[in-house]
């Protein structure tokens, strides 16, 4: 009988300890000022993601043709939080002159979206050995974002 007892106090005195620790700690009634609630901003993160030639379909339906003075540059947001109007900058060759082409996204995206943009380089052969081209997204740095070092696609 005596090892049924002493089972009963350990159990019992392990429910008091559990119920204790458990128990949810009470705000003290000598202070009425609110904790603020804890907020979460999420950020985007803008990115160039894909880059791709432009082609179009030969007059008698046959074969692509390539543009070599046009590219298809995907921007994505791979960021937590959506971002508003952002900008962009195309530049080839070194960039003198009319070398530049800005574009203003003005519908945003959000937390994982995607978009494409087609950018015209006017003539210069941006696929040729020695050429290059680099595209800039938020170039203005108009939007916080999470990551800065991966806005810059440069092609050598």
């Amino acid at each position: 009988m005596k090892p049924f007892k002493s089972l009963l106090y350990t159990l019992s005195v392990a429910t008091i300890m559990g119920a204790l620790t458990i128990a949810p700690a009470q705000r003290s009634q000598a202070s009425n000022t609110p904790i603020p609630p804890i907020q979460i901003k999420y950020l985007p993160d803008l990115v160039v993601s894909e880059v791709e030639p432009v082609y179009f379909t030969a007059l008698n339906g046959f074969g692509r043709i390539l543009r070599n003075d046009q590219v298809w540059i995907k921007v994505t947001n791979q960021g937590l939080g959506p971002v508003g109007t952002y900008g962009c900058m195309f530049e080839w060759d070194y960039g003198y002159g009319n070398e530049l082409e800005y574009f203003w996204m003005l519908g945003g995206l959000g937390a994982g979206q995607s978009t494409w943009i087609l950018a015209d380089a006017k003539g210069y052969d941006l696929w040729a050995s020695n050429h290059k081209f680099r595209f800039v997204v938020n170039y203005d740095l108009g939007n916080v974002e999470t990551d800065y070092t991966n806005d810059t696609y440069d092609r050598p």
